[in-house]
C-alpha cells in the first residue's frame, strides 16, 4: 500500500501521544461522556462486543440491501485491523458505549488523509451532538500531523447521515464515483454511496 512520510510519522505515533490531542471528557445533557482513545490491538473482548454490538443495530438494515452486503466477517476484520483507530464515547464511570468513530491515517490519491470508516452513535444518544464531536476530534488529529482532510463514505439511504455530514460542512469529494468529474466514465453505474471529505485546515 503506498504511503507517505506524514501518513508514516502519524501511524507511528503512540496512544499516549494521541490521547493527549483528544478531549478526555464531553459535557452532556445530565450527564457527562468519558473519551478514550484505542489502537485496534489495545481492545479488549468487552470493548470489541460492544463496538460491534453499536454498529449491527445501527447498520444492519441498511447494509443488507447495499452493495456493501452484510457480510458480518468482513467487516469485523475491516474494523479490527492492526491500522485501525478507535475514539469512544462511554457514560462517565461506566462501560456503557455510547458512540465510537474507527479511523485510519492513509495516503489515498495523492493525499494524507483521516479516513473515517464508521461513525456510531447509540440511537438512545443521538441527538447529543456526540457525532460532530468526535469528527471535531478527527479533524484535531488531522491538523497535529499535518494531513489534508477527513474523508468517509456514507450509503445515499442512510438519508439522515448524508444531511448530517453535509450540515457540518462535508463535500462530495472528487474520488466520489457521482462526481462531475466522474461523469460519462463507462464504470461509473448507479452508486449506492458517496465519498464525502471536509478540510482540516
Amino acid at each position: 500500500m503506498p504511503t507517505s512520510k506524514v501518513v508514516r510519522l502519524a501511524n507511528k505515533a503512540t496512544a499516549e501521544q494521541l490521547t493527549s490531542l483528544i478531549s478526555s471528557e464531553y459535557e452532556l445533557p445530565s450527564m457527562k461522556g468519558r473519551v478514550q482513545y484505542l489502537h485496534a490491538k489495545s481492545l479488549d473482548e468487552g470493548q470489541r462486543e460492544s463496538i460491534w454490538s453499536l454498529f449491527e443495530t445501527n447498520m444492519y438494515e441498511l447494509y443488507k440491501d447495499s452493495s456493501f452486503g452484510w457480510d458480518p466477517p468482513r467487516k469485523k476484520k475491516e474494523l479490527f485491523h492492526s491500522f485501525s483507530r478507535f475514539v469512544l464515547v462511554y457514560q462517565a464511570d461506566s462501560m456503557n458505549l455510547l458512540a465510537f468513530t474507527m479511523f485510519r491515517f492513509e495516503f489515498d490519491e495523492d493525499e494524507d488523509i483521516v479516513y473515517c470508516y464508521d461513525l456510531q452513535v447509540s440511537k438512545a444518544h443521538q441527538g447529543l451532538r456526540l457525532g460532530r464531536k468526535l469528527l471535531n476530534e478527527l479533524t484535531k488529529l488531522g491538523k497535529a500531523f499535518h494531513l489534508e482532510k477527513v474523508i468517509l463514505t456514507v450509503l445515499k439511504t442512510n438519508v439522515e447521515a448524508v444531511a448530517f455530514y453535509k450540515a457540518v460542512g462535508f463535500v462530495l469529494d472528487p474520488t466520489s464515483p457521482d462526481h462531475e468529474g466522474h461523469i460519462g466514465e463507462e464504470e461509473v453505474a448507479e452508486v449506492d454511496y458517496q465519498i464525502l471529505s471536509r478540510s482540516v485546515a
